[in-house]
C-alpha cells in the first residue's frame, strides 16, 4: 500500500508490503531535495513501522569537463559522521559498444579504477549483453544476460539466462501480472528460480494526489 503526498519538493511515501505469507512491512521516507547551483541537497528520513528512524543526506555536485564527469559525494549518515567520494566518468562510445573508465577518490586519496565494455545486440525481443569487466589490475570477468521478453495481455514473462563466463548457467522466471484499480495498482509477482520454487508478492499502490496538509 504506497500512499504519495507532495508537500513542495517534498514527498511523503508509506508502503506496505504484503509477502504472500499476510506479514507487513511498513517504511515511509520523506525526501526533500534543495537544488543549489550544480549541486543538490537530499535528506531521506526512513521509518521501518517500528518507529527506528535512519537519516542520510546527500550533497552532489556534478561538474562537466567534456565527455567526463567530476562528480562529489558528500554523505551525511545522521549522526554526523561524513564521507565523501569523487568520481570522474569518462566515456567512449564504438558503434555499439560502450567503454566506462571510472576513476574513484574515497576521499582517503586512494583511487580505484574499473573499466566495463558493455555490447548489446539485438535478436527480435531478446538482448544479448556481454559486459567485460576490468577492474584496473588486468583480471577480467564477463558476464552473459539473454533477455527474452513475451508479454500476455497485462502480463510479461520474463526469463533470464545468465553465464558468468565460466559455463554456470542460472535461470530465474518472472510472471508479473498487473490489475488497476483507478490509482491503485495490483502486483503480483511469481518468482520461479529453475528448482521449481516460486515466491509471491502483492503490493497495492494507492496514490493521493488531492490530499493537503500543512
Amino acid at each position: 500500500m504506497l500512499t504519495a503526498v507532495t508537500h513542495g519538493s517534498s514527498k511523503l511515501l508509506t508502503v506496505s508490503l504484503d509477502n504472500g505469507g499476510g506479514a507487513a512491512e511498513e517504511s515511509r521516507k520523506i525526501l526533500i531535495a534543495g537544488t543549489h547551483g550544480s549541486s543538490k541537497l537530499l535528506k531521506v528520513s526512513v521509518d521501518k513501522g517500528n518507529g527506528a528512524a535512519e537519516e542520510s543526506r546527500k550533497m552532489l555536485t556534478a561538474v562537466t569537463h567534456g565527455s567526463s564527469k567530476l562528480l562529489k559525494v558528500s554523505l551525511d549518515k545522521g549522526n554526523g559522521v561524513a564521507e565523501e567520494s569523487w568520481k570522474m566518468l569518462t566515456a567512449v562510445t564504438h558503434g555499439s559498444s560502450k567503454l566506462l573508465k571510472v576513476s574513484v577518490d574515497k576521499g582517503n586519496g586512494a583511487a580505484e579504477e574499473s573499466r566495463k565494455m558493455l555490447t548489446a545486440v539485438t535478436h527480435g525481443s531478446s538482448k544479448l549483453l556481454k559486459v567485460s569487466l576490468d577492474k584496473g589490475n588486468g583480471a577480467a570477468e564477463e558476464s552473459r544476460k539473454m533477455l527474452t521478453a513475451v508479454t500476455h495481455g497485462s502480463s510479461k514473462l520474463l526469463k533470464v539466462s545468465v553465464d558468468k563466463g565460466n559455463g554456470a548457467a542460472e535461470e530465474s522466471r518472472k510472471m508479473l501480472t498487473a490489475v488497476t484499480h483507478g490509482s491503485s495498482k495490483l502486483l503480483k509477482v511469481s518468482l520461479d528460480n529453475g528448482g521449481g520454487a516460486a515466491e509471491e508478492s502483492r503490493k497495492m499502490d494507492v496514490e493521493i494526489k488531492d490530499k493537503v496538509c500543512i
